[in-house]
C-alpha cells in the first residue's frame, strides 16, 4: 500500500468518481488530472501559479477522453474510501505515473506521496491524456516540472 498524503488519498478517490461519471471502466491520467484540477491542493495551486485556468483543463480533457470512453460493464462501484481498489483499475500508464510519483516523493525527501508529486509523475510521460491536455492549453511542462523540481 502505497503511503498518500491525505489529499492525494482524496485525489485517487476523487479520479475513480470522475472515471466513473465518464463511465469509464479503468481509472488514467485523465481521471487523476480531472481529480487534482478539482481539488484546492498543492498540485492544482501549482498549475494556477502557471497560468492554468483548472476549468478550461477540466473540459479540454473531457473532450480529449470523449472518443476513448467505453461503458462499465458489470463492474462493482469502487469502494470509495480505498485506494487499494482504485488502483486495480489504474491503467499500466497510470501505474508508471504512481511509480515516478514514489520516486519524487523520496528525491525530495518526503515521506509520503503528495499530489504536487502525482502530478510530477504524470508529466513524465508525454503522451499521457494528462500531458496531451495541458499541452494543448499552451501549458510549458518543462517550466511547470522545473518550477516544481526547485521546491513547493
Amino acid at each position: 500500500m502505497e503511503h498518500f498524503t491525505k489529499r492525494a488519498h482524496q485525489a485517487i478517490v476523487l479520479a475513480c468518481v470522475e472515471a466513473e461519471r465518464m463511465g469509464n471502466a479503468y481509472l488514467g491520467t485523465e481521471h487523476v488530472l480531472l481529480a487534482l484540477s478539482s481539488l484546492r491542493c498543492t498540485a492544482s495551486n501549482i498549475l494556477v501559479d502557471r497560468g492554468v485556468d483548472l476549468a478550461a483543463l477540466q473540459k479540454k480533457t473531457v473532450e480529449l477522453v470523449g472518443d476513448r470512453t467505453r461503458p462499465l460493464e458489470n463492474q462493482d462501484p469502487v469502494d470509495m474510501g480505498s485506494v487499494s481498489a482504485a488502483l486495480e483499475r489504474a491503467t499500466p500508464r497510470l501505474n508508471k505515473a504512481f511509480t515516478r510519483a514514489r520516486v519524487e516523493a523520496a528525491r525530495l525527501h518526503r515521506d509520503q506521496i503528495g499530489t504536487e508529486h502525482l502530478l510530477l509523475g504524470m508529466l513524465d510521460d508525454s503522451t499521457s491524456v494528462a500531458t496531451e491536455a495541458l499541452r494543448s492549453l499552451g501549458v510549458n511542462l518543462d517550466a511547470v516540472r522545473e518550477g516544481m523540481s526547485k521546491g513547493f
